[in-house]
């Protein structure tokens, strides 16, 4: 199923003209990695995990545009910004939202500018990584008959309390 996804990212406007979605960022593609080592024996009370999950950088590629120099800058900076909020969107219809994706204390991490000569891609992408303090993921499930939204499904995990639910 195809599907949009727009980047909000506070005092980072994008360009996207989407209704919905005015001056967030167009993303062409993301990655999103998290990792609990395993031990190889249980303990006592049975529990395998042997260390704190590992969060890995949360990753989108997007379109040289407007937000660009202020992500340079914020990565030369090492600013913290407040909240990055990514939606995923159904690409059909009213593109009913269907996935969130919300990060508080965010540091860009990284920044990669690929140029694509070949004329697939009108301008360079980039690829831009961010690290969080915090996460909550949230997921609207969607009624199978009607296609409308039928409630939500949430988590959360900060990464520098070690808590979440």
């Amino acid at each position: 199923m195809a599907f949009d996804a727009f980047l909000q990212i506070d005092g980072i406007p994008g360009e996207s003209t989407d209704s919905k979605h005015k001056d967030w960022i167009e993303i062409i593609d993301y990655s999103h990695t998290m990792a609990q080592k395993i031990s190889d024996t249980a303990s006592s009370s049975g529990a395998r995990a042997s260390e704190r999950a590992n969060h890995g950088l949360f990753i989108v590629t997007k379109d040289l545009d407007k937000s660009s120099p202020k992500l340079a800058v914020s990565l030369n900076t090492g600013a913290s910004i407040a909240t990055v909020r990514m939606e995923l969107c159904r690409a059909t219809g009213d593109k009913q939202l269907y996935m969130v994706y919300e990060m508080k204390d965010v540091i860009v991490a990284d920044i990669s500018v690929q140029g694509d000569m070949t004329g697939e891609r009108s301008v360079p992408t980039e690829v831009v990584s961010f690290n969080y303090g915090e996460i909550e993921w949230t997921y609207t499930v969607t009624d199978q008959k009607t296609g409308k939204a039928a409630g939500d499904i949430t988590g959360k995990w900060s990464v520098v309390e070690n808590t979440g639910g």
